[in-house]
């Protein structure tokens, strides 16, 4: 058997298993006799992999470390022995992926699913609910990390975990930063993908192109499909076909009860990009909407038959067979037509009458309360019931959960002996009683209603909501009032178009002063809605030019004082960073663009004739830049005015070796990135410009401004055939590299 790794405080009990990157051991914290996970990097990784390798593990691991939030995996320890590279982490027990493969999943977190329901036992309306509830810690959890500049880009089951705190379930995302690590290193990338991790991968990963927050999401999405519907949207034999279901497929249809969810699957794994949600904000307003559609319909009909009542809730059930939001009276063939009762209103109210109606919803109030009544009674038996599974029952999933037994089909015997308990005799007595005076109530002749008599209860009926559809016989007057009510609703609650769509249908069946003057109100909405939008924008931009747009539009808008107070102060900055813009332009170093082959001693004489800074070369470099982050085509650059170089913000995502780096920049400028299509490798000189005398964010020497993912990347210059200049903006020194080893790109372009 192997030896445990020794890590100074920590006491190792067992090896748990290992990932890509590291072997994972449950260890004890010494000083506090806590359980914690440590992660220790292969040693056979540091040993053939470049010696940079293992400080990347630690810089990744330390990022993620700085990440808290509750469905982040908190991260303890970051550090290194003699041998071992590891960060120390919270010790979390139970993987998603075991919950997904046995469908104990998502509820029965404390018990799992009952004996007799099957392993592709359909999904209930308890258990959506838990989906969405988890679904939504994870798009928090995310949209977090990608503010702080994090993506996951390897989210997956076998990456999710639960939290249990005294019964508390959370679900915690794990190992972020680590697919940063495990790009770097050939072996890792080819040996450690299976078949599986390819089936939430999104295209633009497989097509190695570069990825943003969406793609965790089209991942994310991926795992909501398959928590679901117990299976992965995508299924194939190998790699490659797999990979073009991700690119070329369309995106599968789930199940018709749970076909209310295909438009948020849809807007998780659109092929392209742009066509995903693009934010949480999106994502929870779509659940939000699922929320507010939920209902029972959802639940799929799998073993319903064979369950029979709660025990200790069986008063208010037989309450509830008798008592429903619809209640249906049928009179016996002769008596006329059938008399429905819809939230206490009646359909056929030309024949009852507004009296009855009355009556009706006295009665039904009552209802009401008797139901109440017999729950409490219910909630007080509850206290009774066993909470231990007799033979051919279930046991509970959590101790508040009643008892739910197999109808034991006892027949009238049975039911005579519940009759005798007072608790079911009385209300039952009571049901029979109210639905003897409900029959004599709506059965008893009425007097025929005069002309006028159908109008008025048409505009009872009316209150009541909101149908699209005119009932039979509905006047004109009654669409009218309908339609309007409709509309002040839609204006009330800021609902403006639809408003107004409902008022222009008022109007065509009656024009009324009463309809001009909302019209009015309402399109002043719509204005001014559309102004705060135009002018916040204009603001957000920035620029004097959008607020004098703004002012073209609105010159007597809402904000339009604020907007001429604004472009006068937009100017004067304008016309102060010109001026600095131009002061810098005269004094504009320029740089060598052309590749060279230098030598080590070259290298030292460039650093100090430019006062570049190098930490062993020119350790006192003062080369000041004047740096400025524009936006263009939703694509953001650099422009460094002291050199009158623009460079890319954030570089290339991945590492890649010397011959593949043309290959990545060409398509970089077909792709016309922020517009243009001159971009380049730039020389030692221009990248060693970067370099800043002290480390600042994340331990990198370059300024805040660029993208933090990177820390060394690739010149185009050469120090002989098989190696090339790189920039180690992590160590903050220059080095010449083997050609066969990866490095980011950082392209460049002059501003001119």
């Amino acid at each position: 058997m192997d030896a445990f790794p020794g890590i100074p405080g920590y006491r190792i009990e067992k090896k748990l298993g290992q990932g890509r990157l590291t072997d994972a051991y449950l260890a004890i914290k010494e000083e506090t006799e806590q359980k914690v996970v440590i992660k220790v990097l292969f040693p056979e990784l540091v040993q053939v992999e470049d010696e940079k390798f293992p400080k990347r593990f630690l810089y990744e691991a330390r990022r993620a470390a700085k990440l808290d939030h509750p469905n982040i995996v908190k991260i303890f320890d970051v550090g290194e022995t003699q041998d071992n590279y590891y960060f120390v982490m919270e010790y979390l027990h139970e993987c998603l992926s075991a919950r997904i493969a046995n469908r104990d999943f998502p509820s029965g977190f404390e018990s799992g699913r009952e004996a007799g329901i099957t392993k592709n036992a359909g999904i209930t309306e308890g258990e959506v609910q838990e989906v969405l509830d988890i679904f939504r810690q994870f798009i928090d959890a995310l949209d977090y990390a990608s503010q702080e500049e994090i993506i996951h880009r390897d989210i997956r089951p076998e990456n999710i975990f639960f939290r249990d705190e005294a019964g508390f379930i959370t679900p915690v995302i794990v190992d972020f930063c680590m697919q940063q690590v495990a790009a770097i290193s050939t072996t890792v990338t080819e040996k450690g993908i299976t078949l599986r991790d390819l089936h939430y991968t999104s295209p633009e990963a497989i097509l190695k192109n570069s990825m943003d927050n969406t793609s965790d999401l089209y991942s994310l999405g991926i795992i909501l499909f398959e928590m679901l519907t117990g299976r992965v949207p995508y299924e194939a034999d190998d790699p490659v076909t797999l990979g073009n279901l991700h690119k070329t497929a369309p995106i599968p249809q789930l199940p018709a009860h749970l076909s209310r969810f295909q438009p948020l699957v849809e807007r998780l794994l659109a092929k392209k990009k742009e066509e995903r949600a693009q934010n949480s904000a999106e994502l929870m307003l779509l659940i939000e909407e699922l929320n507010e559609d939920l209902t029972p319909d959802l639940m799929e009909e799998t073993g319903r038959d064979e369950i029979g009542y709660e025990v200790g809730n069986e008063i208010g059930n037989e309450l509830e067979n008798e008592i429903k939001d619809d209640i249906r009276v049928k009179r016996d063939p002769g008596f006329g037509q059938e008399i429905e009762i819809a939230s206490g209103i009646p359909e056929s109210i030309a024949e009852t009458g507004t009296e009855n109606l009355e009556i009706g919803q006295e009665i039904r109030k009552e209802f009401e309360e008797k139901k109440g009544q017999s729950q409490e009674q219910a909630q007080e038996q509850d206290q009774d019931i066993d909470l231990y599974p007799g033979p051919g029952e279930r046991a509970p999933r959590h101790p508040f959960e009643l008892k739910i037994t197999k109808d034991t089909g006892e027949g009238g015997a049975g039911l005579l002996s519940k009759l005798k308990n007072p608790r079911v005799f009385i209300p039952a007595a009571a049901i029979i009683v109210i639905i003897i005076a409900l029959a004599i109530v709506f059965l008893k002749p009425t007097e025929k209603t005069g002309a006028g008599k159908p109008e008025e209860a048409g505009q009872e009926q009316e209150i009541s909501g909101d149908s699209e559809v005119s009932a039979p016989g509905e006047s004109k007057d009654i669409q009218y009032t309908r339609k309007l009510k409709q509309a002040q609703r839609g204006f009330q609650l800021g609902e403006y178009e639809k408003a107004q769509q409902q008022l222009a249908e008022a109007e065509k069946i009656k024009a009324t002063p009463e309809v001009e003057t909302l019209k009015k109100q309402i399109q002043e909405k719509i204005v001014e809605k559309q102004d705060d939008i135009v002018f916040q924008k204009a603001i957000k931009t920035g620029t004097a030019a959008a607020l004098e747009e703004y002012l073209s539009q609105y010159p007597n808008g809402r904000h339009a004082a604020e907007a001429r107070e604004k472009v006068k102060e937009v100017a004067e900055l304008e016309k102060k960073i010109n001026e600095e813009k131009r002061k810098w332009a005269a004094s504009r170093v320029t740089l060598r663009s052309s590749p060279q082959t230098l030598d080590k001693s070259d290298v030292r004489t460039m650093v100090k004739k430019r006062g570049f800074f190098e930490k062993y070369y020119n350790s006192t470099g003062d080369f000041v830049n004047h740096y400025e982050l524009h936006t263009i085509n939703n694509q953001k650059v650099i422009i460094d005015y002291a050199t009158g170089l623009m460079w890319h913000q954030s570089g290339s995502e991945q590492y890649m070796k010397y011959d593949k780096v043309q290959a990545w920049i060409q398509e970089l400028n077909r792709q016309k990135y922020a517009g243009f299509s001159d971009w380049r490798l730039p020389t030692l000189e221009e990248v060693a410009s970067l370099m800043e005398s002290q480390e600042s964010r994340d331990a990198l020497y370059i300024n805040a401004i660029f993208s933090k993912d990177q820390n060394h990347t690739w010149t185009s210059d050469m120090f002989d055939k098989n190696r090339a200049w790189a920039v180690d903006i992590f160590g903050g020194d220059f080095n010449p590299v083997d050609i066969d080893y990866d490095s980011f790109v950082r392209p460049v372009r002059s501003a001119k």
